[in-house]
């Protein structure tokens, strides 16, 4: 892996899955707490998007980024600076 800048993982509004399915990917990928993960459910349902998580690298974040779509939650990687 380069170290090329940090990079954020953006998780995105989902009229599919529940808080408590979005709460348990983000416990189980990025290691939050189940309220941490309602919280950030809930914040990305009003804004359409949030912050959930910054890697080191773009090879971690689309790592993550992936782990997180195989278990049905929409999201993406992004440079620190850029907000979707």
């Amino acid at each position: 892996m380069t170290d090329d800048g940090t990079w954020g993982i953006d998780l995105h509004a989902d009229d599919v899955t529940r808080f408590p399915g979005v709460a348990f990917v983000l416990w189980r990928v990025c290691g939050l707490s189940p309220e941490a993960g309602v919280a950030l459910a809930d914040e990305a349902q009003r804004h359409g998007t949030v912050r959930v998580l910054d890697c080191r690298t773009r090879e971690e974040a689309e790592r993550v980024v992936a782990e997180i779509q195989v278990l049905g939650v929409r999201a993406t990687a992004a440079t620190a600076t850029t907000r979707r």
